[in-house]
């Protein structure tokens, strides 16, 4: 059960991280290309990456609550279930 979550949450993030990828216009840039255009640089242009990786690192926090809350859920029935055969031996 947990691996099916577990998959599904890393196509998930791998979706988001292409959906950001292609929406963005990117081309390859090279060493040489940065030293000519380093005047010209456009910090806004960063926003996009950083809205990214601030989108991907929240959903990945809150997908590990999600999994956590799922197993401290588990062991509570499991520790409940226990508690009920020591009672009954």
């Amino acid at each position: 059960m947990f691996r099916i979550q577990i998959k599904s949450a890393i196509i998930t993030i791998l979706f988001l991280t292409w959906l950001i990828y292609i929406s963005n216009d990117l081309a390859v840039i090279y060493a040489d290309d940065q030293l000519k255009e380093n005047s010209d640089t456009n910090e806004e242009s960063y926003l996009a990456y950083l809205f990214g990786v601030f989108f991907l690192i929240w959903l990945a926090f809150f997908g590990y609550i999600f999994f956590l809350s799922k197993r401290i859920k588990e062991m509570k029935t499991e520790v409940e279930y226990l508690k009920k055969l020591i009672i009954e031996k």
